[in-house]
Formats: C-alpha cells, sequence, structure tokens
C-alpha cells in the first residue's frame, strides 16, 4: 500500500502576518519620529542661533519724499496742467494763479523806482552845484586871507587908513560866512544823495518783490515724482499755504522700522539689514542701518503722553530705526511710500 504524504502548510498564519506589520509599523513610526525630531531639533537650533543674531520685525514701512505743493500767492486758479498719478519732473509747471493784479504790481513799481532814479540824478546835480559853490567860495576866502593879512602889514606901517582895514576885515568875514553856507550846503546834497540812493534801494527791493509775487503764479513741481491727492481746478480761489496737490519723490526711498526698546541693545549703524516686501514676497533687498531715532516715537505724537498725571502703565516704547537701501533698487520692483515690510537686522 501506497504511503500518502501529508502536506504541510508553510504559509504564516494571520496572527503572525498582522505582528510582523505591525513590528514594521512601528519601526517606521520610530523612524518618523526620530526624523521628525531631528528637523524639529535642526531648525530649533538654527532658530534660536538666527534670534541670537538678528533682531526682526514686521512695525516697518518704505518712507520717501512726500512735498505738499501749495501757492505763496492767493488768486483765482487759471490753469490746472497735471492729473493724479502723473509723472512730473523737479520745475515743471503745475498751476497757474491769474497774474493780474500781480503784473499791475509790477509796473507800479517799476514806475516808482524810475521815479526814485530821477530824483537821484537830481540830487547828484545839486550835489555838484554844491561842491563848485563851495570849491568857489574856498577860493574866495582865500583870496580874502590874503588881502586881511597884506593890509595888516601895511597896518602895521602905517599905509593904510583904519577905513581900508575896517572894509578888508568885512571882506574876509563875508567870505568866510560864505564858504561855510556852501559848506553846509554841501552837507545837505551830500544827505539828500544818501536818502536818494537809499529810495533807489527800497524801490528796487520793491520791484524785485514784486516780480517774485508775480513768478508765484507759476507753481512748479519742487520735485521730480509722482502727483498725489490733486485737490485744485481751474476758476477756484486759493490762499497762500493752501494745499493744492503732492508730489512723491521717486529719487530715493528707505525703510522705518520700529523696533522695541528691548531690542536697541546690540542694533547699531552699519549692521546689514534683510528686508522683505509684503508686495514682493518672491524678491528680497539688502539694506543698511543708517541711523537710530533720538527718541521713542511717542515723543513725536500731537499729544506725548504724560506720566506723571494719572494711573501709570509700563508700555514698551518703539524706536524708529532708519533702514537705507544698499544696493540700486529693481524697477521691476518698485517700492512707494507706505508699503509693510519685514525687516531682519544682522546683530552679530
Amino acid at each position: 500500500m501506497m504511503e500518502t504524504l501529508q502536506e504541510v502548510d508553510v504559509r504564516p498564519n494571520a496572527q503572525t502576518v498582522r505582528r510582523r506589520r505591525f513590528q514594521l509599523r512601528l519601526v517606521f513610526l520610530s523612524l518618523m519620529g526620530l526624523l521628525i525630531l531631528g528637523v524639529l531639533l535642526f531648525w530649533s537650533i538654527r532658530w534660536y542661533q538666527y534670534n541670537r543674531s538678528h533682531v526682526s520685525t514686521d512695525n516697518a514701512q518704505i518712507e520717501g519724499h512726500l512735498v505738499r505743493v501749495a501757492p505763496r500767492v492767493g488768486g483765482y486758479v487759471q490753469a490746472v496742467l497735471v492729473e493724479d498719478d502723473q509723472p512730473v519732473t523737479a520745475g515743471q509747471l503745475l498751476v497757474v494763479i491769474d497774474s493780474t493784479d500781480y503784473v499791475l504790481q509790477v509796473r507800479q513799481a517799476e514806475a516808482a523806482l524810475a521815479v526814485a532814479r530821477a530824483g537821484l540824478e537830481s540830487a547828484r546835480t545839486a550835489l555838484a552845484v554844491a561842491r563848485a559853490q563851495r570849491d568857489q567860495a574856498a577860493v574866495a576866502l582865500h583870496l580874502a586871507e590874503q588881502e586881511a593879512a597884506r593890509v595888516r602889514r601895511l597896518q602895521a606901517d602905517g599905509a593904510v587908513t583904519q577905513q581900508q582895514v575896517d572894509r578888508t576885515l568885512a571882506a574876509l568875514e563875508e567870505a568866510q560866512a560864505r564858504y561855510q553856507l556852501t559848506e553846509a550846503q554841501l552837507r545837505n546834497a551830500q544827505v539828500q544823495i544818501a536818502q536818494a540812493e537809499a529810495h533807489v534801494h527800497q524801490m528796487e527791493a520793491a520791484l524785485a518783490q514784486a516780480r517774485q509775487q508775480l513768478s508765484y503764479t507759476q507753481v512748479r513741481a519742487p520735485i521730480s515724482g509722482q502727483v498725489a491727492k490733486k485737490s485744485v481746478e481751474p476758476g477756484q480761489f486759493v490762499q497762500p499755504g493752501q494745499p493744492l496737490m503732492v508730489v512723491v519723490g521717486d529719487t530715493e526711498v528707505w525703510v522705518v522700522a520700529n523696533l522695541k526698546e528691548t531690542d536697541l541693545a546690540e542694533v547699531r549703524p552699519g549692521q546689514p539689514v534683510d528686508i522683505e516686501v509684503d508686495a514682493y514676497p518672491d524678491h528680497s533687498f539688502r539694506g543698511v542701518v543708517a541711523s537710530i531715532a533720538g527718541a521713542a516715537g511717542v515723543k513725536f505724537a500731537l499729544i506725548p503722553p504724560d506720566n506723571a498725571v494719572g494711573n501709570f502703565v509700563k508700555v514698551t516704547q518703539k524706536v524708529p530705526v532708519k533702514i537705507r537701501f544698499e544696493t540700486p533698487l529693481d524697477p521691476a520692483y518698485p517700492l512707494r511710500p507706505g508699503m509693510n515690510v519685514v525687516v531682519h537686522i544682522q546683530t552679530r
């Protein structure tokens, strides 16, 4: 009888399979946990080292030159030559104010100057006449003095009568009086010259001022940039100092970061800065600390708090730090005042 071989099932049972899968899963999770722990530890060390060598804040904005354009004279607006957001160059004509009254003032000043100059010429002529009369009187006085001296010598010798002596001395006194009179007239003419010259200078200044006032009827751009907040229209009456528009400068921008006072211990001018602009998250900028403000920002408030009044609550103050860009700006990434940025100052 043929012996039947029993088949042996060498396949592992279900419990063994589950145990092996659990062990593999446990090993995998353990490795993943160690990997995650290593990554967290690595980034924690990096974060700690970065924070030790950097000061960061998101309380920072782009700043620039914002110049408010205002007229220096009043009048009706004749023309407005720009629109909002229009680029302008320094000296470009923006607004024209009616100049009729100012032209008349210039003409009046020119006429007054002409009269003053004519008065100066008249005074110069009078001075020349007075000087000539004084010189003539001086010659006459000299001759009278010589004649008086000669008569006195003759009188000592008895060669002239007393009547001749008296007549000669009277002529001398007359010559002296005439000379003193011409001297006084000359001094008066010199005073008149000084007054006429001062009047001419005064009228020249008045004319220069009138011409300057006339030039102010043409309101020009103080800097190159872009027009913003235009609030003037033709026909409007404007007053001196009234805001008409703002020109946002395009020549320079910088960053002002408001750092906590507790973060300023190691911040110094000249330290490098990484700048992240919210508008361009994929582009980074490099800068350098330019200066640290001389006072906390609260001291520049319209109404600074007075800690000596009322209840005192200690608040961590913010100190403005100016940061300038280190490299030329890329026109593809224009920076405008007011944009939010994040700065990282490397202090070590």
